[in-house]
């Protein structure tokens, strides 16, 4: 129920070639069909987690910026200005885009979570799925090229005849 325009779609496939070949259009076309799934997802997961009544507070994007060992020198916050500066560095965004860029992926660990937390798979599930993707089977077979034996049989228009005169149903 939402829409993605193309302003939306270009902004975010310049923010990512930034820095490289952020011109070439066949590079562009490359990845702007990834980023839009990434869009459309992003949207049904904000959406999902509405009707859930996730969220993500302040406070947990806070705690999560303090795992950022980058961000501390000695334990101390390196200070706004330090932050921004390095942010813009080290991710080409500002301050206030990857923090909701954090926030969007926080939101989508914790709808994860829900559909997850839920899900239980048994030994013999595990086993199975394992046989299924690691099953090989041996096959042995041999290549004949037909055009070698076409002049070892001869087939007369009456032996032909009869042939198909044996079982016309089939035929």
């Amino acid at each position: 129920g939402e829409n993605i325009t193309t302003q939306d779609l270009q902004r975010i496939v310049q923010s990512r070639l930034r820095g490289s070949m952020g011109n070439d259009p066949h590079l562009v076309s490359m990845i702007a069909n990834s980023l839009l799934d990434q869009m459309v997802l992003s949207r049904a997961v904000e959406t999902q987690a509405r009707k859930l009544g996730l969220q993500v507070s302040d406070q947990e994007v806070v705690q999560s910026l303090q795992a950022i060992p980058w961000l501390y020198n000695d334990g101390k916050f390196i200070g706004v200005d330090a932050y921004q500066n390095q942010i813009a560095q080290e991710t080409g965004m500002s301050a206030a885009q990857f923090e909701a860029q954090l926030k969007q992926r926080m939101l989508l660990e914790k709808v994860r979570n829900v559909v997850t937390d839920s899900v239980e798979v048994t030994p013999a599930e595990v086993h199975e799925e394992f046989l299924h993707r690691n099953a090989k089977a041996k096959v042995e077979y041999a290549v004949l090229d037909p055009s070698q034996f076409i002049n070892e049989v001869k087939v007369t228009p009456d032996a032909l005849d009869a042939f198909f005169k044996k079982d016309p149903a089939h035929y």
